[in-house]
């Protein structure tokens, strides 16, 4: 997504971006629940994906849709469900896999840190300071789930750096 340059009127570029808000929870969505493991091992349809995840079969239905539209999966004619190549970027088992990353940048601490964004533009201090009363080094190693994930979301871009590198 571009700001500069871009063809559409100023107002159009303000609500798409506002519109994009939820394309990183609906990404973190996938990660979470696993949607790109269980698709890579065969196409299944969304009532399937959601029994094997323990979900809602309406409101998986309705999470496979928007994850369609945005490019990370798509129904055949008998409404299984394929990964797409970005959706297959997703999967767990894949070298430099975007799953870790999503997590970590959506995760609940964070996303709360990014709702005190206001606060801390105003008093300056770091928003994730105020909000989670440490630092975020610290925070990671009171929690060291959070840090096993921030780790795998920065090993991750580094493979991916590495293969970019090797192209």
């Amino acid at each position: 997504m571009s700001l500069t340059g871009s063809v559409n009127p100023p107002q159009t570029t303000i609500l798409e971006l506002l519109r994009a808000v939820w394309i990183g929870p609906v990404l973190y969505a996938m990660a979470d629940l696993g949607i790109a493991d269980r698709l890579a091992i065969s196409p299944q349809t969304s009532e399937e994906v959601a029994v094997a995840t323990g979900c809602d079969a309406h409101a998986m239905s309705r999470l496979i849709r928007t994850l369609a539209a945005i490019g990370f999966c798509e129904r055949d004619e008998q409404g299984r469900v394929h990964l797409t190549p970005t959706g297959h970027l997703m999967r767990s088992d894949v070298p430099g896999t975007f799953a870790p990353y999503v997590l970590a940048i959506h995760a609940p601490h964070v996303e709360r840190a990014w709702a005190a964004l206001p606060a801390a533009i105003r008093s300056g201090e770091p928003a994730f300071d105020a909000v989670h009363g440490s630092g975020f080094w610290d925070f990671l190693s009171a929690h060291p789930e959070d840090q096993a994930l921030f780790d795998a979301a920065m090993a991750g871009g580094a493979d991916r750096k590495v293969k970019l590198i090797q192209q």
